[in-house]
Formats: structure tokens, sequence, C-alpha cells
């Protein structure tokens, strides 16, 4: 063993055995190691070694050092900042959206001012670690996780063992764990609801998100709370199992899956699960609903015409894009004209009435405009479209 008063680089030798998990650093390993913090190349029997310990290693070892004793190790503390300085005077360092690079960051730490990092001394017992065993089954987490992931979500990057590491929660997992947490304790987070704000406006800004059928993005609903958000029990989860063996489905669940037919979209631990919305997917679960009940279920009965009828005005070009054959159309049509025939009368006539009603009037507004030549004035021609409008070929004059 050397002795105390000759210089030794076994300092450093521990230093590059624990840097990839300061963790099991005891209190002497990082004190002897802080001691020689930027303290210049050292000579041993003649020889000069240099070293490099970065000032994100020095950060994480004085973390480690703060933990087990309570305060900082003061050479950290009287040498850090002459290096961070150096560095952010030479422009070393990525800015990322415009915010401070990670020196800058470290320097706030040591003035109190800006923003700065965290540095976790123990990536298995962190919050990064929580969130990966449990964010694909959010509704399982103990509130003790959730509270400590949420509790980090304004923060962007962490330091581990002298490495960046970029975290985040996305906006549509933050929302999913905030849904835990009020499930818990009945309140909204309160690091989250301040962050949330922030950065939906910047994604939405950005112009992130699909906007589906005109509605609003996941984003926008999110930012105007106005989207359900489920567990992994929630039965979008078991969309496709029950669409491919509907005969072997239960009624609560056939009736729950159509309540969602083209329907708005739900989050799921942290994914948004947009509602099927095949008419000939939900045609086969409403023959098993109607097989168990003896009637149609009333969102089928709703939805399916809205969405037949939207794909059948895209008839021609979809087939002629290969994305669907004739026969897929003629399923359509045949679902539709058995939606109508269960309606009551009444409204089976009022929705042919009001088809030809439409068919007649684009007719007639051809025929007129195809005229080579006429007598009559433009508003003559616009009565002739409207009475013919209100003209019914199957009901004759509409009767209020």
């Amino acid at each position: 063993m050397n002795n105390t008063n000759e210089p030794s680089i076994d300092f450093y030798k521990k230093f590059q055995e624990i840097k990839y998990d300061m963790s099991k650093a005891s209190l002497e390993d990082i004190k002897n190691i802080l001691d020689h913090y930027n303290q210049g190349a050292i000579e041993v029997n003649g020889i000069k070694y240099h070293f490099n310990i970065t000032p994100l290693d020095a950060a994480c070892l004085n973390a480690r050092y703060k933990h087990l004793t309570g305060e900082d190790h003061p050479t950290f503390i009287s040498e850090q900042g002459k290096v961070l300085d150096e560095i952010i005077k030479s422009g070393e360092g990525i800015s990322v959206d415009g915010k401070p690079t990670v020196y800058q960051r470290l320097r706030n730490n040591l003035t109190g001012e800006g923003l700065g990092i965290s540095i976790l001394t123990n990536k298995k017992e962190s919050y990064i670690e929580k969130f990966n065993a449990i964010k694909r089954n959010i509704s399982q987490a103990s509130l003790a996780d959730i509270k400590d992931i949420l509790d980090h979500y304004d923060q962007d990057s962490v330091l581990i063992d002298g490495k960046l590491y970029h975290f985040r929660p996305n906006a549509l997992q933050g929302a999913s764990l905030n849904a835990r947490y009020k499930e818990l304790t009945g309140q909204d987070h309160p690091t989250f609801v301040k962050a949330q704000e922030q950065i939906l406006e910047e994604q939405i800004k950005n112009g992130q998100g699909i906007s589906v059928n005109g509605h609003p993005t996941v984003y926008e609903q999110l930012k105007s709370n106005n989207i359900e958000i489920g567990n992994h029990n929630h039965i979008l989860s078991r969309a496709n199992e029950i669409i491919l063996n509907p005969q072997k489905a239960s009624l609560e669940d056939i009736s729950s899956l159509l309540n969602y037919f083209n329907g708005e979209p739900v989050l799921i631990d942290g994914v948004a699960h947009h509602p099927f919305n095949d008419p000939i997917s939900a045609s086969k679960l409403n023959a098993r609903y109607k097989e168990l009940t003896g009637h149609n279920h009333p969102v089928f009965t709703e939805q399916a015409p809205k969405v037949i009828d939207d794909l059948l005005k895209d008839k021609d070009m979809l087939i002629q894009a290969g994305a669907y054959g004739v026969d897929h159309f003629q399923m359509l049509e045949q679902i539709l004209k058995e939606i109508q025939q269960t309606k009551d009368p009444k409204t089976v006539f009022t929705i042919a009435r009001d088809r030809q009603r439409q068919l007649d009037g684009e007719e007639r507004a051809r025929q007129i405009n195809n005229m080579g030549k006429t007598d009559l004035n433009p508003q003559e021609m616009q009565q002739i479209v409207t009475e013919t409008t209100q003209y019914n070929s199957t009901g004759g004059i509409n009767k209020k």
C-alpha cells in the first residue's frame, strides 16, 4: 500500500471501476476521487499521469457524496464552476429547442438560477425504471410510483453515472399517468398540470397529431379535456379478439364494443386507440347482438349508414385505386338496405324521399346547365330547380 504522502493514481483506477455504477462506491472512494478533481497531472516515479474526470462525472460523484454525507464535496464546489466556465466560453455543447446546454444547466445547479438538471444516484431505483416497469399497464401502478414519476414530469433530461438521459413521458403517457394518480387521490398531480399545458401548446403549435374525419387531434382533445382515458381492461383493448370471434363474446362485450363504433378515440396506457369504423365488422357484431336481443344495436343503426354513405360517395375512386372490390360495395349496400328495412316505415319513406329528392334536383340542374339556349332568366331557372327538389318522385309533393 502506498504511503499517504506519496503521489498515487489509485483514485483514478477506482474511478474507472465505479464510474458506470456510482451507487456502489463507498464514501472513502468518492471522497478520494473528488479530492483530485481538476488538480492537474500527477507524477509517480518520474512518470506524469494525465487523467480526465468530466464535469458530468464530477456532478454525479458529488451527488453520491452528498447522498452519503448530506453536504457537497468542498473540492467539487471550488472547481466545478471553473471547469464549466471554460467549457461554456469555448462554445462546447448542444442546445436543444433553445434550452441551455447541459454545461450551462450544471452551472445553474451551482448558482440556483435558471434551468438546472436533475442528478440521480441510482438508476435501478429511479423514476425512469419505475416508468419502464409500469408504462404498459399504468392502471396497476402504485401511488408511490405514479407520484415519483409525475414529480419529475417537468424535466426533460437527467444525469446518471455521468451520462445524460433524455427522459420525459410523452403527453399521452402523462395524461394516463395523471388519470391513475387522480383515481387514487381524487385530484390532479400539480407538476403534471403545470407542465402538461405547456407541452400540449407546443405540440399543437408544431402541428403534431392527426385529425381523423375532421375531428380535433388527440392533443387538442387533451387540451380541452375532451377525451376518455381508459385503463388496461378497456373494451377497445380487446376489440380485435371480439371482432374475430363474436360468437364467443358475451352480450355485454358485444354491446360495449358497438358503443364505440365510429366513435371518438380513447387513451389507454398512453396510446390513443381509435375505435373501429369498418361497417362489415360492425355488421357481424350487430348480427350477434341481434341474435341475443332480437333487435339492432342503436349505435350501429345510427353510425353504419353514415360510414357507408361516405364510402359510397367515393366508390368509383376507391375501386379504381384498388382499395376495395365491387363485391365489397355490394355488401355495404346490402347492409344499408337491411338497416333501412328494420326501421319504422315512416323513417324508411323519409330516407327514400330525401335521397330521391336530391337525385331529382341534381338531374334537373344538369338538364338546365346542358341547354344550349334558353329564354329563362337565372331567377326562373332557380325556381325550376327549387320546385323539382321539393317534388318527390316516390311520394309526390313534399307535405309538411
